[in-house]
């Protein structure tokens, strides 16, 4: 009952104490990583990938199919 109690004391001051922590960083303005040029690429890319990704899936499943493999 003590770890429980211990580690239900750890969780309540972090969760004081974090917002204490953030408070002084309110001011400072966002800093990007990216720009907005390669984060459209990244995304669009991510989506293409994922759609080339479908599309081999659905090549395979239909070739299996046609041989009666299903799976």
């Amino acid at each position: 009952m003590t770890t429980r109690w211990a580690l239900s004391l750890a969780l309540a001051a972090i969760a004081v104490l974090l917002p204490v922590a953030r408070a002084g960083e309110a001011s400072a303005p966002p800093r990007w990583l990216a720009d907005l040029p390669l984060l459209q690429v990244l995304i669009y890319g991510s989506v293409a990938g994922l759609a080339l990704s479908v599309l081999i899936l659905l090549i395979i499943w239909w070739k299996e199919w046609r041989r009666g493999d299903v799976w």
